[in-house]
């Protein structure tokens, strides 16, 4: 399990599992490429080396311990946040760069962008504003399904999934593509976050070639990372 070193001994204690960075600040160089890698590959190739199946993210990450995490990854903290004087308080400002790391994409919209990690768990506490999330979220690391648009080439291709989370909280999944388009979930139920329509996939790239069907994805389609041919 990969998390930020703070949390690495309370998961091995209280899960059991083996975790990439610890409180011996182990791992901590992956850790931080990790969650302020910029694109999906980069993630996941370091998920593959550490052959790491789950992640954690916290609200704090993004905030306070933000400094931390870019300057063990040998990035300039400024980068991803500025100060801003509000007269009684300092306020935290995050920047575009930080909003485009997979920190903020598994954490402010639940992995929207990504097809390989899927939300199974969050916290009942809701912090922050722009906006308000659970203060902790956990995410697995999966090969995913490839939805495949075959009367489409070079088209894009758009997936919209309607979720609800353990805590009961309404959200959609997002993810596009050219031609076709890697997703995380299945339109079963697996876990106290799951899926409560079928995918809606829609190709075209204007208003008159625009074409939208629905579609389920098993369980087996997405740990397995199967191709499943769409024809509109």
């Amino acid at each position: 399990m990969l998390s930020w070193w703070d949390y690495g001994n309370w998961i091995l204690y209280q899960a059991k599992r083996p975790v990439v960075s610890n409180n011996f600040q182990t791992g901590i160089e992956d850790a931080s490429k990790f969650y302020l890698s910029e694109d999906e590959k980069t993630a996941t190739d370091i998920l593959d080396a550490r052959r790491t199946k789950y992640v954690i993210t916290d609200y704090d990450m993004l905030y306070g311990k933000l400094p931390a995490i870019a300057l063990w990854a040998n990035k300039d903290p400024s980068e991803y946040q500025s100060s801003q004087d509000l007269g009684n308080y300092l306020a935290v400002v995050p920047t575009k760069k930080l909003y485009q790391t997979t920190l903020a994409l598994l954490h402010f919209i639940d992995g929207s962008s990504l097809g390989h990690f899927r939300l199974i768990y969050e916290s009942h506490t809701i912090v922050g504003q722009n906006p308000p999330t659970s203060s902790l979220k956990i995410f697995e690391y999966v090969p995913g399904a490839l939805i495949r648009v075959s009367n489409a080439p070079g088209k894009k291709v758009v997936t919209l999934l309607n979720m609800t989370s353990n805590q009961g909280r309404k959200f959609i999944y997002v993810n596009e593509g050219t031609s076709e388009v890697r997703v995380p979930y299945s339109t079963e139920k697996r876990y106290g976050t799951y899926a409560i329509t079928p995918y809606l996939v829609v190709s075209g790239n204007n208003s008159t070639n625009m074409r939208r069907q629905s579609i389920n994805v098993t369980e087996d389609d997405v740990q397995n990372g199967k191709v499943l041919e769409v024809t509109m």
